[in-house]
């Protein structure tokens, strides 16, 4: 029979919501308050991709760094990442937005999908500007 090491203990602790711990544990981690970039969400049942893309080429050529966030992937500067998803999941969103603002952007505009929204992918997130297209 194995013996069992006195010194370790288990230990459980319940949550609501696990996503919103792990984003505060996240958030805390990266040292980075998101609250510095301002977050433009676009939502509709058409012209979601166009309207945000047009949206973060605008503000570049105006002079204001701005990231993309949606269907055509995340635009950084000259990179582009793919995405599985038009609004992907709020810990990658976290990741995506603290990038942008370590990169010295000063807006990220993002796609905002229903579905995304059904599944309370953005619920921590606090939107400067929300836009809805098409209905």
């Amino acid at each position: 029979m194995e013996k069992i090491n006195p010194k370790i203990r288990k230990c459980q602790i319940l949550v609501d919501n696990c996503r919103k711990i792990l984003l505060k544990i996240y958030i805390n981690f990266n040292n980075t308050n998101i609250s510095k970039i301002n977050i433009i969400g676009v939502t509709g049942t058409n012209g979601k991709t166009s309207t945000s893309y047009l949206i973060y080429q605008a503000l570049n050529l105006a002079g204001i760094k701005c990231s993309y966030i949606g269907t055509i992937g995340f635009y950084l500067e000259n990179d582009i990442k793919k995405l599985n998803n038009t609004t992907p999941d709020i810990c990658d969103l976290y990741e995506m937005i603290i990038e942008s603002i370590n990169c010295g952007c000063k807006a990220v505009v993002m796609e905002v999908s229903s579905h995304a929204l059904k599944l309370g992918r953005v619920n921590t997130l606090k939107f400067d500007y929300a836009i809805l297209t098409n209905i």
